[in-house]
């Protein structure tokens, strides 16, 4: 266990950078990669971690499908336009739920993430899958949706806040960021809940969120947060709309 050294060594503050974390010293990571950079050059590892991520919450009667006015958001979007596009979305699941849901909501839909993920990507029609990096500037601009699931919480304040500039610098007026986490309730936060926190901070330099911290995040990013609205109470998980300023 490589936790109790790693707090001991840095004097258990929490870890903010993304290149020194207990997963750097648990599987000795080369120099510059973080844990994503190891996913990619460990193929069955990356397969393992895909497969979890596309089926952890598979067949779930819950999700931000359940509790969000698609249909009504956009009964007169342009089918020219991107109309929902899934940022980190590993191989697509979120996809192919929002296409099996609303199969005739107009508009394009699009995947992306590291081209390792888009390589294995679920091919479901009409949807295109790209490879893009996050960290970059949007190309796909003026979609109606931006939508990131469990992708903010892998990574510290500062990054989040590069991510989502690089997101609003596409947005037109008519665009929101939808952010689908796990809000962490100020005090009774279930077992599940602080063990994703854990997992966070051991491999990322991350952490679950509170709504204040999530709130700070966006602030420093210029988008102002319009609603929050659960769908799975036992885990928080929720979605947030997001707005620029």
């Amino acid at each position: 266990m490589e936790l109790p050294t790693f707090l001991k060594r840095t004097n258990y503050a929490n870890p903010t950078d993304v290149m020194h974390t207990v997963v750097q010293d648990a599987y000795k990571l080369d120099e510059g990669d973080n844990a994503f950079d190891w996913l990619q050059k460990d193929p069955t590892t990356l397969a393992i971690f895909q497969k979890f991520m596309s089926i952890r919450r598979q067949g779930a009667q819950e999700t931000w499908l359940s509790v969000y006015p698609v249909e009504e958001e956009t009964k007169s979007w342009s089918p020219d336009k991107a109309v929902h596009v899934n940022i980190g979305g590993n191989v697509g699941m979120q996809n192919a739920e929002f296409k099996q849901k609303y199969p005739n909501v107009p508009g394009r839909v699009t995947l992306q993430d590291r081209p390792e993920n888009v390589a294995k990507a679920i091919q479901t029609p009409g949807v295109e899958n790209i490879a893009y990096d996050f960290f970059t500037p949007q190309p796909i601009k003026g979609a109606k949706f931006y939508y990131f699931r469990t992708v903010l919480h892998n990574w510290p304040d500062d990054k989040v806040v590069g991510i989502l500039e690089n997101t609003k610098s596409a947005m037109e007026e008519e665009s929101i960021i939808l952010v689908d986490e796990i809000v962490v309730p100020d005090v009774g936060a279930s077992s599940w809940t602080t063990s994703i926190d854990l997992t966070m901070l051991c491999g990322h330099a991350s952490t679950a969120r509170t709504q204040s911290q999530w709130d700070e995040v966006f602030a420093h990013a210029r988008l102002k947060r319009l609603s929050t609205m659960e769908y799975h109470g036992h885990t928080g998980e929720s979605l947030m709309k997001l707005q620029a300023l």
